[in-house]
């Protein structure tokens, strides 16, 4: 079993597939209309191997299955050959998950046909992997209202300006009308 946010390190090989159970923390305080834990979780995997391997995301329960020809029989699966991701869903698996670790025979399923190398190598191929949380509802509703309240600032801030630049001009052009009456009725005044 492993943990939210840390790294783990294995070796996999064609004999040797691995699985891992991830649990989902339980809720602190559950009377909330709104989830404060993420409903997601994101899983990572890394490795410098080009060595083709399947990554599966099963419910935690029998069988598990973990091997080249049935992985991809239960749950969400993802070949990889350098890094892999998943995002998985909390309401998908509420009792949890397996992860499991496939290398394959060759690398056909990760290789397209123009690709395809002939590499004679042994078949161990070591990962980094590691699950970590989402944003929550929560923050994902704060940076939705966020960007439209800075929008919003902006625009009133813009309308504002033009406003004001609007007043200032019509402004300018009264002086000068209230000037040229005035100057010409002095004129007229002034010099019948």
């Amino acid at each position: 079993m492993f943990r939210l946010g840390r790294e783990y390190n294995a070796t996999v090989s064609p004999p040797s597939p691995r699985f891992y159970r991830f649990l989902f923390e339980k809720e602190e305080n559950s009377s909330l209309p709104v989830s404060i834990s993420s409903q997601f979780v994101l899983l990572e995997v890394f490795s410098e191997s080009l060595t083709c391997m399947t990554v599966s995301v099963q419910n935690s329960s029998c069988p598990v299955f973990d091997e080249a020809s049935n992985v991809q029989f239960e749950g969400y699966w993802q070949t990889m050959s350098k890094k892999a991701g998943m995002t998985i869903n909390r309401d998908k698996y509420p009792f949890g998950f397996y992860v499991v670790l496939v290398t394959h025979d060759n690398d056909d399923r990760c290789a397209t046909h123009e690709k395809r190398l002939l590499r004679i190598e042994e078949r161990v191929k070591e990962v980094r992997f590691s699950i970590r949380e989402k944003i929550s509802y929560l923050e994902y509703v704060t940076a939705i209202f966020g960007l439209i309240g800075f929008f919003l600032l902006f625009y009133i801030g813009a309308i504002l300006i033009s406003i004001c630049h609007c007043y200032r001009y019509q402004r300018i052009i009264i002086l000068y009308l209230c000037y040229s009456y005035l100057t010409n009725f002095y004129s007229k005044l002034l010099c019948p």
